[in-house]
């Protein structure tokens, strides 16, 4: 992929049993190496995975999506980390838990929208195929890859939900009603409002559902997307854009 540094050296294997910390230090410890990332990512990524856990149960084959804050990332990157012996981390719903993990994904997908060539020239066509057309993007390959790079996280998004989910054919359904719910009240358009809201989505269901009966938790969704529509339409961060 263009812009992004992903490649077999990229994809590292671990043999021997390992800590979350020593999984964390020896995948940073790689990347500065190489000149993706700065020196203080380490102890970014390991302060950040102490106070907000990564590790995801999805019924098989667990996984951690460790990252840090974008002005510790020098280019885009997608490392892998293969653990032959599962690593204990946090888990991110149940902090208190751990998960063996046995595949953690480092992601440096933010900064390249940013600093990338590929990235800026995502965010030009987004905002007006005829300026970038003329300013030389070639719109047309830009749009395919944007494509499949959506389809790529969506895929990613579907094998960590099915664990949890029926598999049946509409149930992507609500799980994306939801996640336009989260951008419209975070701020359309606004990764870091996209973000605010689902939190504020998932903390008024969980607190909402200690209220009302649980069978009727998804109905708050799409009341909070009213009010913010009537109130806020803009969103949370809407304005920071």
């Amino acid at each position: 992929m263009s812009g992004i540094a992903f490649n077999e050296s990229l994809i590292l294997e671990f043999d021997k049993p390992m800590t979350d910390r020593e999984v964390l230090s020896a995948m940073t410890d790689y990347l500065c190496e190489k000149g993706i990332v700065k020196d203080t990512y380490k102890q970014a990524i390991l302060e950040r995975e102490q106070s907000f856990p990564t590790g995801l149960k999805t019924g098989g084959i667990n996984v951690a999506i460790p990252h840090a804050d974008i002005c510790h990332v020098n280019e885009a990157a997608i490392c892998v980390a293969v653990l032959k012996t599962p690593a204990p981390f946090r888990a991110m719903d149940e902090p208190d838990n751990d998960v063996p993990v046995s595949l953690v994904i480092m992601l440096a997908l933010t900064t390249f929208t940013g600093n990338s060539k590929m990235g800026k020239a995502m965010r030009c066509v987004s905002e007006n195929k005829t300026a970038a057309s003329l300013m030389g993007i070639n719109v047309p390959m830009n749009i395919a890859f944007t494509v499949g790079l959506s389809a790529l996280i969506c895929a990613t998004i579907g094998v960590l939900v099915i664990p949890i989910f029926n598999v049946e054919l509409q149930m992507s359904s609500m799980i994306g009603l939801k996640g336009f719910a989260s951008g419209v009240i975070g701020g359309f358009g606004y990764l870091p409002g996209a973000i605010v809201g689902g939190i504020l989505l998932g903390v008024v269901e969980i607190f909402g559902s200690m209220i009302i009966p649980s069978v009727y938790k998804d109905c708050l969704s799409f009341v909070l997307l009213i009010i913010f529509l009537l109130i806020k339409p803009s969103g949370i961060l809407g304005n920071r854009r």
